[in-house]
C-alpha cells in the first residue's frame, strides 16, 4: 500500500479516535444530567443502551489508532464501519429531541468513518494481491 494512503488513514483515523475516546468514556461514566446538558444522545435512550454505548465508542477508539498497522486493518475498517452505523441513531434521535444542529457534525463524522473503512478495506486488498 501506498504510504499517501497509509497516512491519509491516520489523519483521518486519530482525531476520530481522539473524538469517541472523549464522547465514549463520557456517555460510559458522566452523570446522566450532563450527557443531557451537553446534548449526548446516549441520554435519550435507556441506560443499558447508552453505557455499553460508550464503551464500544472507546473500544473504537482503539481499534482506529490501530489502524496504523498492517495487521489491524480488519478491525479498524470493523470499528469505523460500527461507529459509523452508530451516527444513524443518534442523527434521528438528535433530530427527535430538537437537537438539529448536531446533524452536520453527525455527518461529518459518519463520512470521515466510511473513507477510513474505504481506506483499510483497499489497503487489505493491496496487501492480499
Amino acid at each position: 500500500m501506498s504510504k499517501g494512503r497509509r497516512l491519509l488513514i491516520a489523519v483521518l483515523a486519530f482525531p476520530l479516535a481522539a473524538f469517541f475516546g472523549f464522547v465514549g468514556w463520557y456517555k460510559a461514566f458522566a452523570p446522566l444530567s450532563e450527557l443531557l446538558e451537553h446534548h449526548a444522545w446516549t441520554a435519550h435512550v435507556p441506560v443499558w443502551i447508552g453505557r455499553p454505548m460508550g464503551v464500544t465508542e472507546m473500544l473504537g477508539a482503539v481499534a482506529l489508532v490501530a489502524g496504523i498497522f498492517p495487521a489491524a486493518w480488519r478491525w479498524t475498517r470493523l470499528a469505523a464501519l460500527w461507529l459509523a452505523a452508530s451516527q444513524i441513531p443518534s442523527s434521528i434521535i438528535h433530530w427527535n429531541h430538537g437537537e438539529a444542529d448536531e446533524l452536520p457534525k453527525n455527518l461529518l463524522v459518519f463520512v470521515m468513518l466510511l473513507a477510513v473503512a474505504g481506506l483499510c478495506r483497499h489497503a487489505q486488498e493491496g496487501e492480499n494481491a
